[in-house]
């Protein structure tokens, strides 16, 4: 058995300037500019990973009491001719019409994955003991992912003869395909007004979303 542990602290004040950039380009063979890849009206991570939250169920929706109701389970025994009926089929059309109007799926060829990466950093002496300090990072990726032609099986087990057994229920022709975004930035600010006194600040966001797509038949 071995254990330990790691401190990992961002520098407060860089040794000279520094500035990186970097960038890349991918080409996936299965899905990179293949008509077949698929997504749906409205689907897709967005830039920045942010409009999964434009598909959010409403609140309106979701608060609804009588969409809960045993009878808004099962709307084709609803008689509108009886008001009670009439009020939870209203809910039930009112729900429909907020929220996004996204009912199937199509194909788009998506472009290539890539990704991008920027750093840089310095340092300013105000005076023999006065300094401040600046670092700031970013990084992204942008990937898609395409799994064509796969095979799902659902099994079950059973007991047979004394000893249990798999048992198939089902296959399906599975289709999918997914969209990653993953970005992150880092600031680090340090501030020395005198030799024994510092003061640091860091800021780090972090985003990450997937979009998936999947037909199965």
């Amino acid at each position: 058995f071995i254990g330990g542990s790691v401190d990992i602290r961002t520098k407060q004040f860089p040794e000279k300037p520094s500035l990186g950039v970097s960038a890349g380009i991918e080409y996936n063979s299965q899905a990179t500019f293949n008509p077949d890849y698929p997504t749906y009206r409205g689907g897709g991570t967005g830039p920045f990973g942010f409009k999964a939250s434009q598909r959010q169920i409403p609140e309106s929706v979701i608060n609804d009491p009588v969409l809960s109701s045993v009878q808004a389970g099962d709307p084709a025994s609803l008689n509108i001719s009886n008001p009670g009926d009439l009020e939870i089929a209203e809910n039930i059309n009112s729900a429909m019409q907020q929220m996004n109007p996204v009912a199937g799926a199509t194909r788009k060829a998506p472009g290539p994955n890539y990704s991008f990466n920027l750093q840089g950093g310095d340092s300013v002496e105000f005076g023999p003991d006065q300094t401040f300090g600046a670092f700031g990072a970013f990084s992204y990726r942008h990937k898609y992912s395409y799994y064509p032609q796969a095979t799902r099986g659902n099994y079950n087990t059973q007991l047979s003869g004394g000893t249990f057994v798999l048992a198939d229920e089902f296959t399906l022709a599975d289709d999918k395909g997914s969209e990653d975004v993953l970005w992150g930035t880092l600031v680090g600010l340090g501030y020395q007004p005198a030799k024994d006194q510092k003061l640091s600040m860091n800021f780090l966001f972090n985003e990450q979303a997937t979009d998936t797509t999947d037909i199965q038949q």
